[in-house]
């Protein structure tokens, strides 16, 4: 797991990732659920539509273990801005592209993004973060605030300053 991953909520998440998912708790018919176990020999950027990308609980993140306490008829809106999230974080940090890769592939999502939520016809991830964005009227800028800290996620290793850390986590953590 990542360093910055809670133990409690790792452990918490790992509890319930053979028996439920976010899709799952989302009330989505089994047939729209994608609850295959992530791989971990994943070696490459995922694509740039993330649109195979499982939802397990596995995964060593807080945001899924909040889904279980939201109202049910926001888990959808959730799962659909957790894919997201989840997406262009895999192709910032997991595998083993180059960053010149990575840059591109999340350069290429929000490409993506910019059409889907400009009412191009898009399904999978993009297609129901589109749905959600213009049903919560929620602030597309957000979703470019996420895709701006994943990038440097790609570029920088070191903060040179608090003042940069606090610019880092207002476009990472206040989004979400």
């Amino acid at each position: 797991p990542k360093s910055s991953a809670s133990t409690n909520s790792a452990t918490f998440a790992a509890a319930f990732a053979e028996r439920t998912s976010i899709a799952e708790s989302a009330g989505l018919p089994p047939e729209e659920r994608r609850t295959a176990p992530p791989s971990p020999a994943r070696k490459h950027v995922l694509s740039a539509h993330c649109a195979p990308l499982p939802v397990s609980a596995a995964h060593y993140e807080n945001f899924p273990v909040a889904s279980f306490v939201l109202p049910r008829r926001l888990r959808p809106a959730v799962l659909a801005i957790y894919r997201f999230a989840r997406c262009a974080d895999d192709l910032a940090d997991e595998g083993d592209a180059s960053p010149a890769a990575r840059l591109a592939a999340l350069d290429a999502l929000g490409r993506d993004l910019d059409r889907a939520l400009a009412g191009e016809p898009a399904d999978g991830m993009l297609g129901a973060l589109s749905e959600t964005v213009q049903r919560h009227r929620l602030a597309p800028e957000l979703l470019h605030d996420l895709l701006s800290a994943f990038r440097q996620d790609v570029t920088t290793m070191r903060y040179p300053s608090y003042a940069a850390v606090l610019d880092y986590c207002a476009r990472s953590a206040n989004p979400i």
